[in-house]
């Protein structure tokens, strides 16, 4: 494409180049002698003390750059093929939540196994990066990165033209670009692979507009659609300007202004996080049911004392602290309480057979409150 870059498909892999490390060979130079003159090096040294500092390198240090400075910069000669800045488009998928057509990667037991290849053009202390990156997601989440063996499905990692990944998994597997110059950070690691995982970008979750303002008039022309809202599923979680998905405040900014304002505070500076957030885990830890039974209680003051579980590595958080300690003090779940007909259908047709006595109507005494949608006992949609 004239004035662009496409999208740059990795080569076919063979099975032998999938858990390996090429060793580059150096390239034989011829040498050549040069006779530097006094007089040459007097010119020499004049020239470079009249360079003046940094301007070699007008550019911050990449270490710097947040997320979404890192991605855009190192996608900035992509004319086709990305949405949303570093998301490659699945046509079928139109404006329905992928994780409800699913793109979830299947969970056995208690853990989600997502089969993984890197690609052998890394160096060794590349795929370093790459695979410390991914072990944050086992000390956080049930998330867990196996080498791929013959498994159709699985996510490969190769150094593209830039740093992107599709949304969710993909029936043929899931390519992540992540250059090798531009794209080895913690932070876009984690990103590319909440993508893979399921995750939209925070801006435009499907209530950002309580939150956050878009300024459409300091957007560079074309880069709109980046901001576009999405209906996204948000587990619960509230909207966090620490997310490792939470794109810069000027980020794709043609004047150097703003394109993203917190509606609570103009000028809080977000989208700067070096890894994962407590919501991040918190969504991934909902999407893929990694807690469990982990958090449970009785209902109650029990005669022989009560026990309440509450689970680590990932799944302790006040909410669920406060929801099972009111199961102590004697509270049952919002959506069973008696009068709860009056304000939302169950559908349950659509419920996880077996599953359906957790919807179950309960005679309770409501205490002449009413049906709270935002209570720490409702369940989500």
């Amino acid at each position: 494409m004239k004035g662009g870059t496409r999208l740059q498909r990795e080569p076919p892999i063979k099975s032998e180049q999938l858990n390996t490390c090429s060793i580059e060979h150096p390239v034989q130079v011829q040498q050549k002698t040069v006779v530097m003159t006094p007089a040459f090096l007097f010119l020499l040294f004049l020239s470079l003390s009249a360079i003046p500092a940094g301007a070699a390198d007008d550019e911050p240090p990449a270490e710097d750059l947040d997320v979404s400075e890192l991605i855009e910069r190192a996608n900035e000669g992509i004319e086709s093929g990305l949405v949303y800045g570093d998301i490659v488009p699945n046509r079928q998928r139109n404006a329905v939540p992928c994780t409800s057509t699913g793109c979830k990667w299947p969970k056995r037991g208690r853990f989600v196994y997502v089969p993984i290849s890197i690609s052998s053009n890394y160096t060794k202390d590349e795929r370093k990066i790459i695979i410390r990156s991914l072990k944050a997601f086992r000390k956080s989440t049930c998330i867990r990165f196996r080498w791929r063996r013959r498994q159709s499905q699985y996510i490969h990692f190769y150094s593209g033209t830039g740093c992107w990944s599709r949304l969710g998994r993909q029936s043929q597997g899931q390519v992540v670009s992540l250059r090798k110059n531009g794209c080895l950070y913690p932070s876009t690691v984690q990103h590319e692979v909440l993508h893979a995982l399921g995750f939209h970008h925070e801006q435009v979750r499907s209530d950002r507009d309580d939150f956050v303002d878009i300024l459409f008039q300091n957007i560079i022309p074309g880069k709109e659609r980046n901001f576009q809202k999405r209906p996204t599923n948000n587990l619960g979680t509230p909207y966090d300007f620490e997310s490792i998905m939470e794109y810069g405040k000027f980020a794709f900014s043609k004047n150097g202004q703003p394109t993203i304002v917190s509606k609570e505070d103009p000028s809080l500076r977000f989208g700067r996080s070096k890894e994962m957030s407590e919501n991040d885990i918190a969504r991934v830890n909902r999407l893929y049911q990694c807690c469990g039974n982990t958090g449970r209680s009785r209902l109650g003051r029990q005669r022989r004392g009560q026990v309440v579980s509450l689970g680590k590595n990932g799944c302790l958080y006040p909410s669920t602290v406060q929801h099972e300690v009111l199961h102590a003090l004697g509270f049952h779940h919002e959506q069973v309480r008696s009068d709860r007909d009056n304000f939302v259908d169950i559908l349950t047709k659509n419920i996880i057979p077996g599953k359906e006595r957790n919807f179950q109507k309960r005679p309770t005494n409501n205490l002449g409150t009413p049906y709270d949608f935002e209570s720490i006992m409702e369940y989500g949609k």
